[in-house]
């Protein structure tokens, strides 16, 4: 299966001196409600494209309460630099959104965003005959009740039980959002930064937070999310060369 990741830079101007406008309870959050900002009265506009523009922020249109599946945009900060990242046709939402604002977009009389597209790069999602390293980072894969197995358990157990996660992650969900087959994924972890990081915020819960590299028999795109909080960059994937 093909996919391709659409990277816009994202820089955000602020009057000096004045607070962020935005109150986040994650370092992306208000970078998503910025750009929802935008959209809101642009979606006659933008739904006139055919492409959907509820990828923007992950619920169903015509019933707010429902979620669409594994967010095909996220919102990344990396680094001290924000990014959004499209998948597929959340690459194609993000290109008509942004189409228009070749110029910094005025958000209110003291604060500015300018959007510039990075890269737009191909990847073939599939299994692959040798292993392949990544990092994995910011990765929230534990649920309140895999949290409490993981606390008694002992230190092979916790990794056996991380690398089971991570398997769902691959050969389960991103395999069923973009309608390929992963059955022959296997992963490794070969290191994690701490295994008792303080614990993140995130949807009314704390997660406890990872950083990984594994290898896997399964080619990955770069800046996909996986685990919880992948909309807000959480779970971030990049390739170790």
């Amino acid at each position: 299966m093909m996919i391709t990741i659409s990277t816009y830079l994202v820089r955000p101007y602020l009057l000096h001196g004045l607070p962020c406008p935005f109150q986040p309870k994650y370092e992306t959050e208000w970078l998503r409600r910025v750009v929802n900002s935008l959209y809101n009265p642009s979606k006659g506009r933008v739904s006139k494209t055919g492409v959907r523009g509820e990828l923007l922020h992950n619920h169903d249109e015509s019933d707010p309460k429902k979620m669409v599946l594994h967010p095909m945009i996220a919102y990344h900060y990396i680094d001290g630099t924000f990014y959004i990242t499209g998948a597929n046709e959340g690459g194609d939402t993000l290109k008509e959104l942004i189409a228009p604002f070749d110029r910094a977009v005025e958000i209110n009389r003291n604060f500015l965003l300018k959007f510039e597209q990075m890269a737009e790069k191909e990847y073939e999602l599939m299994n692959v005959s040798s292993a392949v390293a990544y990092r994995l980072t910011n990765w929230l894969p534990l649920n309140t009740e895999n949290f409490r197995r993981f606390q008694a358990a002992s230190l092979m157990d916790k990794i056996r039980l991380l690398e089971k996660i991570l398997l769902t992650n691959i050969a389960g969900d991103l395999a069923n959002l973009f309608g390929t087959g992963l059955s022959a994924t296997q992963v490794d972890i070969l290191s994690a930064d701490n295994l008792n990081r303080a614990t993140l915020p995130y949807s009314g819960h704390d997660y406890q937070p990872f950083t990984i590299e594994f290898a896997t028999n399964t080619e990955l795109p770069d800046l996909i999310t996986l685990g919880n909080g992948r909309a807000f960059g959480y779970g971030r994937v990049n390739r170790i060369s």
